[in-house]
């Protein structure tokens, strides 16, 4: 579909340039994405999510008995590179690949490179100067196997992008959920040998190369890259990373604040769980990217474009969710804590509201930068990022650095949504 004047009359959005061994085709269209497609799709990919999760939460349950839990303790730390190496390179990633694929370019960019490359020296830096504290080790053996983990993290995106913009709904599902069960499989052959940390981040590391099988018969040509002053990957990459922080680093927060460690463990427990619907959307994503960049008609793009049904139904979630969380505290405290001083109701609710709006926001992300607006989404998030932080220093106890997290990723939804109201008007390609 074209809107606004885009794309120029030589270019067509709906062309695709990836196909099997049969290699680059201009006459192919991209994929009927209607509404047929994108339900099936997304029942693919829902499945394959509930296979990952389930793979995942073998991986670590198998890992923790077979090593112990004070030998598991360096791959908690491997396993959290991972989670951020997945929320920023692997989505941006994943972004970045479905917008070339929709302007009739390769998957690969410099930009890909780049942005790995960032992931992969903040990966090794980080790891290499606190190894001795995270690992109870100077070996170099972490900070490498952290540094690959940005690198593998940008293939999974790229596969996940390319199969997703081409409908290849069952490799998709593949890729989604092969790569948690290598792990978990590889982790029960290592309880049964010699299992040991440093064999089970390998086999974290191993978990990848179900990436390069999806994309085995894809053949990849690189073509010129058009000049942009930001990319979409970029612009993606740091809503991952602002939205994938404030529902993970609260815990560390709190602990860094000098917070009793029942609630530090409290609230990791309690965030584990309470962001499961937020990991499952994520799970979604390569099929939710696809539908947004090609302008779908069906269902799931026209639900992905209409920013204001996005606003309302996030603010019922969020009003419905408090209300769990505010209702539901004590009991959640006690199943999952077995007691019910260490987080009080009003941080339910507020936590619970946090997940409904974060996953509210990175859906908006989606179609603003499918509408070319990327200085929108670096400034809206960007926002949502300086209070964070400053929720972060400011003293109290979690209800202050809960609501302070609630209200900026709140703050990042209402600039996405009235920012691209006010520019529907003019191009969606346009170099905001």
């Amino acid at each position: 579909m074209e809107m606004g004047g885009w794309p120029p009359p030589d270019t067509d959005r709906r062309k695709n340039r990836v196909t099997g061994p049969s290699g680059w085709r201009d006459d192919q269209p991209v994929i009927p994405l209607t509404a047929g497609t994108g339900i099936k799709a997304l029942s693919w990919s829902a499945l394959a999510s509930l296979l990952a999760g389930l793979g995942a939460l073998g991986f670590l349950t198998v890992g923790r008995f077979s090593v112990g839990l004070a030998g598991f303790a360096p791959m908690a730390h491997i396993w959290t590179v991972w989670s951020v190496s997945a929320a920023t390179v692997g989505f941006g990633a994943q972004i970045e690949t479905v917008d070339r694929l929709f302007q009739g370019r390769g998957p690969f960019s410099v930009r890909h490179t780049r942005l790995a490359l960032v992931g992969i020296g903040v990966a090794f830096v980080a790891t290499f100067v606190w190894r001795l504290p995270l690992f109870g080790s100077t070996s170099l053996f972490w900070p490498v196997v952290s540094a690959l983990i940005p690198a593998g993290s940008l293939l999974t995106g790229v596969a996940r992008g390319t199969l997703a913009a081409m409908d290849e709904r069952r490799r998709l599902a593949f890729v989604i959920a092969g790569e948690n069960l290598v792990r978990f499989g590889l982790a029960i052959g290592l309880a049964w040998t010699a299992a040991s940390p440093q064999l089970l981040a390998l086999a974290l590391l191993a978990g990848f190369a179900v990436a390069l099988i999806g994309l085995s018969s894809v053949r990849i040509e690189r073509k010129a890259d058009v000049g942009r002053q930001l990319s979409s990957g970029a612009a993606g990459a740091l809503a991952g990373l602002v939205a994938h922080a404030s529902l993970v680093l609260p815990p560390s927060v709190l602990a860094l604040r000098g917070e009793d460690a029942a609630v530090v463990a409290g609230v990791f427990l309690v965030l584990t769980y309470l962001r499961a619907p937020y990991q499952f959307l994520l799970g979604l994503g390569p099929v939710l990217t696809a539908h947004s960049f090609a302008k779908s008609q069906g269902i799931v793009g026209a639900w992905l474009a209409d920013g204001r049904r996005i606003a309302v139904l996030s603010v019922a979630g969020m009003l419905a969710a408090a209300a769990f969380g505010l209702l539901g505290g004590n009991l959640i405290s006690e199943v999952m804590l077995g007691r019910t001083d260490i987080i009080q109701p009003i941080d339910y609710a507020i936590l619970c509201a946090l997940v409904v709006v974060v996953g509210s926001s990175i859906l908006r992300t989606l179609s603003v930068l499918s509408d070319g607006q990327r200085g929108l989404v670096v400034r809206s998030w960007g926002t949502a990022a300086v209070v964070a932080i400053g929720a972060a220093f400011m003293p109290g106890g979690p209800t202050l650095l809960f609501g302070g997290l609630c209200i900026g990723v709140i703050g990042c939804l209402v600039q996405l949504t009235i920012g691209s109201s006010s520019v529907a008007g003019s191009s969606p390609r346009g170099n905001d």
